[in-house]
């Protein structure tokens, strides 16, 4: 098992994950790879919670979509803002870590690769990010470590 991308969502209360126009095309390849059992990390942003925004706030696994249904039927609206998310899967919280998020601020201070922070969090939003490298190698130690 492995943790093989990074998604930003508003939360786990879904049960289902949901990308922006941006994002279609690497969550077609998250649904192909659902069947390795891997995990998507998911970072909920810093605006729309100051406690526990900027940390990975659980990871969860891809599960089959439902005879009749598409990624369309797994959009989510904002309402708040009304912001639209017209794609997504169904997914199975795996663990919510409610009481110890994992901080990606610190995380990326110990990146070989270090970026700044908003350079980070931009490369997975909207659109989900293929984890890789030492960002891969970090994200999963922490979780691990949770689970």
């Amino acid at each position: 098992m492995q943790v093989t991308w990074l998604l930003s969502q508003y939360g786990l209360e879904n049960n289902h994950i949901s990308v922006g126009k941006n994002g279609k095309t690497n969550l077609l390849k998250m649904k192909e790879e659902a069947d390795d059992g891997n995990l998507i990390a998911i970072y909920l942003p810093l605006k729309k919670d100051p406690d526990s925004g900027g940390c990975i706030i659980g990871v969860v696994k891809i599960i089959p979509l439902e005879e009749n249904n598409s990624i369309e039927n797994y959009g989510y609206v904002d309402p708040e803002t009304g912001k639209n998310w017209p794609y997504g899967l169904p997914c199975k919280v795996i663990k919510h870590f409610e009481k110890n998020p994992i901080n990606l601020r610190e995380i990326n201070k110990t990146l070989k690769d270090k970026k700044s922070f908003t350079s980070l969090v931009s490369s997975f939003w909207p659109a989900p990010k293929k984890l890789s490298g030492n960002l891969k190698e970090k994200i999963e130690e922490a979780v691990f470590a949770r689970l």
